[in-house]
């Protein structure tokens, strides 16, 4: 049976855990359910509330663009210019380098606000992404884009 993710629920989710005040740990549960999250944590649950499939693991930067192509998203964007909009998720590093404190990433709300969660506002924040990015020295930067058609796709060669 194949699985569609729900942007709205995935923002949604987002927003909930700011309601809840989570703040910034790389140290506890990553994803809110102890009161702190990181930012791959934090998006890894709210996808997961989405719709997404279980990884059987929180996923960091690094293990997050293969699990998202398993879902269904594309990248669209490899420190190259994209149109963004809601729903595109972004990940600060490079492939393979940006796990811990070497990266960073979050979903946009619309085409300029991201929901992220971040060591600086201590929690969950939704920020302007080009002003959040110019202060992080700007940072090499790759996004995706969730694509119902390529789930489909996708899930139609793992039933084989």
């Amino acid at each position: 049976m194949t699985k569609s993710i729900n942007l709205d629920q995935v923002i949604g989710y987002m927003v909930v855990l700011q309601s809840h005040r989570i703040t910034y740990s790389m140290a506890g549960s990553r994803t809110g359910a102890d009161g702190t999250a990181d930012c791959s944590g934090a998006l890894y649950a709210a996808l997961r509330a989405g719709g997404a499939t279980d990884a059987g693991y929180v996923l960091d930067t690094d293990t997050l663009p293969a699990w998202l192509a398993y879902n269904g998203f594309i990248e669209i964007a490899s420190n190259g210019a994209w149109s963004a909009q809601r729903g595109d998720v972004f990940i600060w590093g490079e492939k393979s380098q940006s796990a811990g404190g070497n990266g960073h990433t979050g979903i946009f709300v619309n085409e300029r606000e991201i929901i992220n969660c971040n060591y600086p506002e201590n929690g969950i924040a939704i920020d302007q992404y080009h002003a959040f990015w110019e202060k992080a020295h700007r940072p090499y930067y790759r996004a995706y884009r969730y694509d119902a058609a390529n789930a489909r796709a996708n899930q139609q060669v793992l039933d084989k």
